[in-house]
């Protein structure tokens, strides 16, 4: 653009020396003021030319140059590619805009809290299949599917640590180093547990344990895991699933019966213990009774008539 710029200029001049020798009858010019003229003339065009080159290389520098934005809630560091300050500039850029060269780039990371699920739910995080796997320990060995998130925060002072250390963006660096962390510590830490244990309450423990070994890693780096967890439940093998159902029906069916055999018991006991009862107050009821006390209690509930036939002896009056 500035050599088309140069030959317009060089090609105005041109056409005017033409035009003062074509005119040159008309002017009563001899030749040193035809000369000085040409000097003149050709020293304004050339002033010219380079105001207007400078305006043009003013507006191309403007064309190579960039601006970039650092939203709220975010900070920046610029990145430089060639020249004496190659590398990260140390200074920490807050919200704004930025004007970048071609050899900059603005690299943005956020200082609010960040979520990232990796699942086989194409509907849930990304669109790929992302779930993890992991190998319990003990005898089972037995590989298990899981779905998980985690929450993390940025430390704004070591941004610049963090990029030097792995020369990503945070996109980047949570897909492909925090995810390869956290499937490095639960490969270790599922092996510490049995198959049951992690069906079970183990999760939870088993979790906090992969959380704090990937904290070792991250945390001088300037990222801070607050929660690893799970998103649905535990998936192993299908035919580990249907034994661990039959374990479960037959623990039930076997409480079941159980049940059934101490209710028989307790209902016998209950039984046992009524006859036993019924025992002891006729034991008791029987010492109670006397000659006289049966006599006496016959008087009571005699209506005062003698009966009309008799035996030998009178059941209630000794008349001796």
């Amino acid at each position: 653009m500035c050599d088309l710029f140069i030959a317009s200029c060089a090609s105005q001049r041109t056409r005017y020396i033409e035009s003062c020798f074509r005119h040159r009858d008309y002017f009563d010019y001899d030749l040193s003021n035809l000369c000085s003229h040409l000097s003149s003339h050709c020293e304004m065009a050339e002033g010219k030319e380079m105001k207007y080159l400078k305006y043009l290389l003013l507006i191309a520098s403007f064309g190579l140059v960039a601006c970039s934005n650092v939203p709220y809630g975010h900070v920046g560091i610029i990145v430089s590619s060639t020249g004496s300050n190659k590398g990260v500039e140390p200074n920490i850029q807050g919200t704004g805009w930025y004007w970048l060269w071609p050899t900059e780039t603005m690299y943005i990371f956020p200082t609010f809290k960040q979520n990232y699920t990796w699942t086989a739910n194409e509907h849930e995080g990304s669109p790929r299949d992302e779930h993890m796997t992991f190998n319990t320990g003990g005898k089972d060995n037995v590989q298990v599917d899981i779905d998980l998130g985690i929450s993390y925060t940025v430390d704004p002072a070591k941004i610049v640590v963090l990029f030097q250390k792995y020369q990503k963006g945070i996109d980047e660096i949570t897909h492909i180093y925090i995810k390869n962390y956290i499937r490095d510590a639960l490969n270790k830490e599922g092996t510490k547990y049995s198959l049951e244990q992690v069906m079970g309450d183990g999760k939870v423990k088993m979790l906090e344990d992969v959380k704090n070994d990937v904290n070792k890693i991250l945390i001088p780096e300037g990222l801070t895991v607050e929660q690893v967890y799970m998103i649905g439940h535990l998936r192993p093998p299908q035919i580990i699933v249907e034994a661990i159902n039959n374990k479960i029906k037959a623990v039930q069916e076997a409480e079941q019966s159980l049940n059934e055999v101490q209710k028989v018991i307790n209902e016998a006991s209950k039984k046992r213990e009524e006859a036993k009862g019924i025992r002891d107050a006729n034991q008791i009821k029987a010492a109670s009774l006397t000659e006289n006390l049966i006599r006496w209690e016959a008087i009571l509930k005699w209506d005062g008539k003698l009966p009309l036939a008799t035996g030998g002896n009178m059941p209630l009056l000794n008349l001796k």
